[in-house]
């Protein structure tokens, strides 16, 4: 196979399972991302809360330690053009392909997301988080959505007795699945003491000294509010890029059915920054990066006779696992209802750490 350079740029789910794929078919890759760990996302409800279980303590590791994933690069990409990328540092990497995978930025700020670049920081961040629940009191969680309800499980299942409100702008929770579906999250919840407010939202600049004024004129008294929606792709550093173009207006990049960003034959995309019409998983994300891997192997072997695979929007059946602390959970493949024991033992008992960790044989 032609020696070929494939660029990564971000190092989550999607592009760290890229470079995995990547390099067991033989290509060169360099991944770049601003920070110096991987992060399983999946686990960061649980780890702001306990950081320093099982679960906080494993689900953080650095790229280096990472062996599967080829060459590591830590710095952040400022402009990119069809064969270059520039790093702020000053340094360029040219490439044959590349990868954007950048992922999406949370709203919720350090508690489901880091906000800092080395392993050390990101510890004390997760311990920070994890003081400033244990000391509240009454906490309110503003977005009723996966994240929301598994961050409230978490808090729920550690801290019996805590004052925990959901607020929820919808009807019920998991509006877009089945009615029986949200209906057991909900009951799980209030089961452990939250109360669930329906059809309300509130803003960050709607907080007050000790609560959180809502939409409907109510205010709720809280010593903590916990900003669980707001999820949008990162994308904004293309817009001053000379490949602006390839950015819909909610920020999405624009790719073909082979997720080959539209008008540019060696630049791909994947997992949350895809303008795919599909709900954006961490699952669909690495399915994202091993049909890509596939991909670029062929064009790199046949060129442009290759035939691409293309993506079907949610692997062709949605699904959804959402967990309810350590021991319970709810969702559905296709039009099948999961049981909790199913839920708990393939997602909530360590929010998939481990196998996260032999995926890229973290020791």
């Amino acid at each position: 196979m032609d020696t070929k350079t494939v660029l990564i740029i971000g190092g989550g789910v999607a592009g760290a399972n890229f470079s995995r794929a990547a390099k067991a078919a033989g290509l060169k890759t360099i991944l770049v991302d601003k920070k110096e760990f991987f992060s399983v996302p999946f686990a960061v409800v649980r780890a702001s809360v306990v950081p320093k279980g099982a679960v906080g303590q494993q689900h953080v590791f650095k790229y280096a330690d990472m062996p599967t994933i080829g060459t590591f690069k830590q710095g952040t990409v400022v402009e990119l053009t069809a064969d270059t990328a520039k790093l702020a540092s000053g340094d360029t990497i040219k490439f044959d392909y590349a990868v954007i995978a950048t992922g999406s930025n949370n709203g919720g700020g350090a508690y489901v997301q880091s906000t800092v670049d080395s392993l050390e920081q990101r510890k004390a961040e997760l311990q920070d988080c994890a003081e400033k629940i244990m000391n509240a009191k009454s906490i309110v969680l503003v977005g009723g959505g996966p994240v929301g309800i598994e961050m409230a499980a978490e808090i729920l299942e550690t801290y019996a007795g805590k004052q925990v409100t959901l607020v929820h702008s919808g009807p019920r929770l998991l509006e877009t699945k089945s009615e029986g579906l949200g209906k057991k999250a909900e009951d799980w919840l209030k089961s452990k003491g939250a109360k669930i407010i329906y059809n309300d939202r509130a803003n960050k600049e709607d907080s007050t000294d000790g609560g959180l004024k809502l939409r409907s004129g109510q205010t709720i008294s809280a010593d903590l509010v916990l900003w669980t929606f707001g999820s949008k792709p990162n994308t904004e550093w293309l817009r001053s890029t000379s490949l602006s173009s390839i950015l819909d207006d909610k920020g999405f990049v624009k790719v073909d059915p082979s997720l080959r960003v539209q008008g540019h034959k060696n630049l791909f995309a994947i997992g949350d920054i895809t303008d795919v019409k599909e709900v954006k998983l961490g699952y669909l994300a690495q399915l994202h990066a091993e049909l890509t891997a596939k991909n670029i192997t062929a064009l790199i072997k046949k060129g442009d006779t290759a035939k691409l695979d293309a993506w079907k929007p949610n692997n062709g059946t949605e699904a959804m696992f959402v967990s309810l602390g350590s021991g319970a959970g709810v969702g559905h493949m296709g039009g099948c209802t999961c049981p909790g024991f199913m839920v708990a033992n393939i997602k909530a008992k360590d929010l998939f750490v481990s196998m996260t960790r032999k995926t890229f044989k973290v020791k």
